[in-house]
């Protein structure tokens, strides 16, 4: 048998190529969003596969431009299982669970959020489950004031009453 420094070479490439293709990339915790922006809707979401129980964490901040107040989110998983929700920062920190059921989703939802940084963890996940979860924060549309109506029907009333006087003349 002849023996090849370049075989071996080859082989050692190969199985150190192998190794880290089955490598599991580690989850950066926590994740931040950063300062949510003002727009309609900030999303987080991440799809996992794994073996183990890892926590997966996002942290943002709410300031008093945002708008946001609530967070709502869904989960979806491959298998049955017992997940803690913890969502902790300024003047709020409260913790739901959630057990699974195999492809329905699973909702969850925090509301009145004051301004201040926020870590919101996912827990408990079941060993070698498959699935996904995401989660917005969601800006309230402000209602209007009786006052605001009052002088919105006003305003309609001077432009009739100027439009009809330009018919007239």
């Amino acid at each position: 048998m002849h023996f090849n420094l370049r075989h071996l070479a080859a082989a050692a490439a190969l199985a150190a190529a192998s190794s880290s293709a089955l490598a599991v990339e580690a989850f950066p915790t926590p994740i931040s969003l950063g300062t949510l922006g003002t727009s309609a809707a900030a999303v987080f979401a991440q799809a996992f596969s794994f073996n183990g129980a890892p926590t997966y964490s996002f942290s943002f901040t709410l300031d008093s431009s945002t708008g946001f107040s609530d967070l709502a989110g869904a989960l979806r998983f491959a298998d049955p299982v017992d997940l803690t929700i913890n969502l902790a920062g300024a003047s709020f920190s409260g913790t739901t669970t959630v057990a699974g059921s195999p492809y329905i989703p699973n909702v969850f939802s925090f509301s009145s959020l004051a301004d201040g940084n926020y870590v919101i963890s996912f827990t408990g996940l079941s060993t070698s489950s498959a699935g996904s979860f995401g989660g917005g924060f969601v800006q309230a549309t402000p209602v209007p004031e009786p006052e605001s109506m009052a002088l919105v029907l006003a305003g309609l009333g001077v432009a009739g009453t100027l439009l009809r006087r330009r018919k007239t003349v």
